[in-house]
């Protein structure tokens, strides 16, 4: 099995729902971390402000402040 941590990138707004998401990531079999984003402007900035960290999967929230999830584009 591979022993590399998967980085799991979360937006959401909602404090509680983040910590459920992490209490339920550390429930799981697998080795990974988990970093959030509280809104959509953050989450579109992300990739450029960490190229060298970027996650390998990512759960947007679809109602967060500034821009929702279904507004988000990442390339």
């Amino acid at each position: 099995m591979n022993s590399k941590q998967l980085h799991i990138l979360l937006a959401d707004d909602d404090i509680d729902d983040c910590n459920f998401f992490d209490k339920a990531l550390q429930g799981l079999p697998i080795s990974s971390y988990l970093t959030t984003v509280r809104d959509g402007d953050r989450l579109m900035k992300y990739p450029d402000e960490n190229s060298e960290q970027l996650p390998d999967v990512l759960f947007p929230d679809i109602n967060m402040p500034r821009k929702a999830g279904l507004n988000v584009y990442l390339i």
